[in-house]
């Protein structure tokens, strides 16, 4: 697959700010290999976790790599970090691809099943797992 058949796909998810910045502010590991949050999603208009209103816009979620001062190579580290961007875009904003790229429902329990991908330079990576189950998925490509 290439970019452009992955961009087609890319869901406009909707998730309390509030909520979202907190649990953004301490995750940190690597894209694919470590899940990231969990975060509550808007339904009619507002969150069913602390009963706001503001949105956060999936597309505005990206994995942003930590270089140490010895650094010479690999990052230490990524963190996730939230962008300025007000609206939705179709594209990957980032190089890096999107932690929070599309949802739909697992085939093993009906709910929720979260898509994560990783897009470096020499691929691309897909991390899928249901909110429920732990179903995990793990796939890639050149």
């Amino acid at each position: 697959m290439d970019k452009r058949s992955f961009e087609n796909r890319i869901c406009d998810i909707r998730f309390c700010r509030p909520c979202a910045l907190s649990a953004l502010a301490q995750w940190k590991g690597w894209p694919i290999r470590d899940a990231v949050p969990r975060l509550p999603m808007i339904h009619n208009g507002k969150c069913p976790v602390c009963h706001g209103t503001e949105e956060l816009i999936s597309t505005s979620i990206e994995w942003h790599n930590v270089h140490g001062q010895y650094n010479t190579g690999l990052p230490d580290y990524w963190v996730l970090q939230v962008n300025n961007r007000k609206s939705f875009e179709k594209t990957f904003p980032s190089k890096w691809g999107l932690p929070y790229y599309e949802i739909r429902k697992c085939e093993r329990c009906g709910e929720t099943i979260l898509t994560s991908i990783f897009n470096p330079p020499i691929g691309w990576e897909l991390r899928q797992q249901c909110m429920n189950c732990n179903f995990i998925a793990v796939s890639e490509g050149r």
